[in-house]
C-alpha cells in the first residue's frame, strides 16, 4: 500500500547517497552546501507529513484530538490537574482562536522537527547518516504516535545543548539545565529521565575492559532498583505499565541497543570525549533489556536516551569503517539502516500516512 512515510525515506536515502559524493577527499572536507541542501529538503519533506498527517485509524491521533477539544475553557488550575499541564494550557489558549485540532499536530510537528534537525545540524559529524538514522530507526515514525513524549524529548535536547555550552559558573549551568528539564516534565512526566544526563556527563569512560564491565553491571542492577521504586510514582499500578506495547516489539527493540553497546565498548577509547553519547547508549540498552523481560513501559524511558544514537551511530561508523573513505562509509551505513527499515516495514512497524488534513 502507498505510504508517504516510506516514499520520503527512499527520497532522503537517494539524496544522501548522491550528495555525500561531493565530499572533498583531498581536503578531507564535507561540502557544506550539499549538506544544507540535504538537510533542507529532508526537513521540508518530513515536517510537511508530520504537520498535516491525517491518521484517524491510530488511537493516539484520536486521543490528541480529544485532548485538544477537552482543553477548551480549562482554567490554569484544571490544566495543572492533568499529567501534561503545559500542553493543556497551550491548547486551552489556542482553542480561543482555532477550533480545528489539526493546529496541535501542526505546531507540535514543527517544534519537534525543528529541534531535532537543529540538534543534528549542530552536533552530528555525518548529517546524512544522522537524518537517515532518525527516520530509518523509526524515531520519526514513533514521534507521530507519542507526540507529547517527543515534545518532551525535544525539550531535553535543548537541555543537552546547555550541558555542552561553557558557562562562567557551573552552578548556573546546572540550574538552567534543571529548569529546562522541569519544563519538559510539564509536557510529559517521564521527562524526569532527562536529569540522568547530568550523571552520564560526569561518568568518565574507563580505559579497562574490566572496569567497563563492572560499571555496566552496577548500572544494570542499580537501574533495576530505581525502576522498581520510581514506576509507581508515574503509574497508578504496575499493570498499567506492564501492558504498554507488545513484547515482540520490545524484544526487537533490544537488538540495536545491545549492538551499539558492544561497539561502544570496543571503540570506547576513540569515544572518550563523547561521555554522554556512550553512557546514554549504555543506559538506554539497560532500559530496553528491562522492557523486554516484562517491564514494557520502561521502553518509554529508554526513548529519551536512545535518541542519542542519532549522534553516536555516525561516530561508530567512522570507527568501524575507518579504512573506507567518507562516501563509502556513508553509503554502507545507509544500506544497513535501510535493511533494518525494510524489516520494520514488513513487520508493519512504520506509521502509515496516505492523506493530509489542513486548517482550512
Amino acid at each position: 500500500m502507498f505510504n508517504i512515510v516510506n516514499v520520503n525515506y527512499y527520497i532522503i536515502c537517494f539524496l544522501g547517497i548522491v550528495l555525500c559524493n561531493f565530499y572533498d577527499e583531498r581536503k578531507q572536507k564535507v561540502d557544506s552546501k550539499a549538506e544544507r541542501i540535504f538537510m533542507c529538503v529532508s526537513f521540508i519533506l518530513l515536517t510537511f507529513v508530520m504537520m498535516f498527517r491525517y491518521t484517524p485509524y491510530y488511537a493516539d491521533y484520536v486521543n490528541y484530538i480529544a485532548e485538544y477539544e477537552k482543553a477548551a475553557g480549562m482554567s490554569l488550575k484544571d490544566c495543572f490537574s492533568t499529567k501534561a499541564p503545559l500542553i493543556f494550557f497551550i491548547n486551552s489558549k489556542l482553542n480561543r482562536y482555532i477550533e480545528n485540532p489539526q493546529i496541535f499536530f501542526i505546531l507540535s510537528g514543527l517544534f519537534i522537527m525543528y529541534v531535532f534537525f537543529r540538534w543534528i545540524y549542530k552536533y552530528s559529524i555525518n548529517k546524512y547518516i544522522s537524518v537517515i538514522t532518525f527516520v530509518g530507526l523509526l524515531y520519526y515514525s514513533i514521534s507521530m504516535n507519542i507526540v507529547r513524549q517527543y515534545l518532551a524529548i525535544a525539550i531535553i535536547l535543548l537541555a543537552y545543548e546547555i550541558l555542552m555550552k561553557k558557562f562562567h559558573t557551573k552552578s548556573v549551568k546546572i540550574l538552567l539545565f534543571i529548569t529546562v528539564v522541569g519544563i519538559a516534565c510539564l509536557v510529559h512526566t517521564s521527562a524526569v529521565v532527562g536529569l540522568s544526563l547530568l550523571l552520564l556527563n560526569a561518568i568518565p569512560i574507563p580505559k579497562s575492559s574490566g572496569k567497563v564491565f563492572v560499571l555496566y553491571i552496577f548500572m544494570y542492577l542499580t537501574m533495576g532498583r530505581i525502576i522498581e521504586i520510581a514506576l509507581p510514582l508515574f503509574y497508578s499500578s504496575y499493570d498499567e505499565g506492564e501492558t504498554y506495547g507488545t513484547e515482540s516489539a520490545n524484544i526487537m527493540g533490544i537488538v540495536i541497543p545491545v549492538g551499539i553497546i558492544i561497539l561502544a565498548w570496543i571503540y570506547r577509547l576513540y569515544l572518550k570525549e563523547d561521555k554522554i553519547l556512550v553512557n546514554a547508549a549504555m543506559l538506554a540498552g539497560i532500559f530496553r533489556i528491562y522492557s523486554a523481560v516484562g517491564m514494557l513501559i520502561i521502553a518509554r524511558a529508554a526513548e529519551y536516551l536512545s535518541v542519542f544514537y542519532i549522534l553516536l551511530i555516525p561516530k561508530l561508523v567512522e570507527c568501524v569503517l575507518k579504512k573506507f573513505n567518507y562516501r563509502s562509509r556513508t553509503i554502507i551505513a545507509i544500506f544497513f539502516i535501510g535493511i533494518y527499515y525494510m524489516g520494520m516495514v514488513l513487520m508493519h512497524k512504520v506509521n502509515y500516512v496516505n492523506s493530509f488534513k489542513f486548517l482550512f
